[in-house]
């Protein structure tokens, strides 16, 4: 890269050549080590200077139209210092960006989407196990409901068919009266006996 600026004297310039070596490996080594998903730089006129895909080298994201870095071009001239989102072509994307010296804008992309594809997977199968649970759960306390309800009905069946036999007598329509033939229970058989003395009205 040529850098050149004409002297006080309106007649000399002073150009310099450096080499962007350094800071295209810097924007290859982040993107490499995980930290984001593309790095760049543009100057002020919105040419990049060093990009993590060196095919992006050299292009002019102002003149683009239609791809992810003009995308983010256009929204880097509407912005304050510091980050925004942007959705593009399906995927969603978080971008930090810091202007140097009022010149070059330093630019860090990560992938929103395929960062927190994980954690959405994760939280699927959470809430599915959650789902199953809930119903194994469901299901066990209407079994248990269905078994006690069957226990009810089975005791008092015993109960009623118990009863019969606590206390069997004779009964003789005819001459009004009853003989005592089974008698389990010696309170109830008190009880019949106090009603068989008292008088009829």
């Amino acid at each position: 890269m040529s850098l050149a600026k004409q002297l006080d004297d309106g007649e000399s310039v002073v150009a310099l050549d450096m080499t962007l070596n350094r800071v295209q490996e810097i924007t290859e080594e982040a993107v490499a080590s995980g930290r984001s998903d593309i790095e760049f730089i543009l100057d002020r006129n919105g040419t990049v200077i060093a990009h993590s895909d060196i095919n992006e080298f050299g292009k002019n994201y102002e003149a683009e139209e239609g791809t992810l870095g003009a995308a983010i071009g256009e929204m880097l001239t509407a912005g304050e210092e510091g980050y925004f989102e942007l959705d593009f072509e399906g995927a969603h994307y978080i971008v930090y960006y810091e202007t140097i010296r009022n010149d070059w804008c330093c630019v860090s992309v990560k992938d929103a989407s395929s960062a927190f594809r994980s954690l959405n997977r994760i939280l699927a199968i959470t809430i599915c196990v959650i789902v199953l649970i809930i119903i194994a759960l469901a299901l066990l306390l209407s079994s248990s409901v269905r078994r006690r309800l069957a226990n009810e009905r089975l005791t008092k069946q015993i109960s009623s068919t118990a009863d019969i036999y606590i206390s069997m007598h004779e009964v003789d329509f005819t001459n009004d009266t009853f003989v005592e033939v089974l008698n389990k229970n010696r309170e109830v058989a008190g009880k019949i006996g106090e009603a068989r003395k008292m008088p009829r009205s």
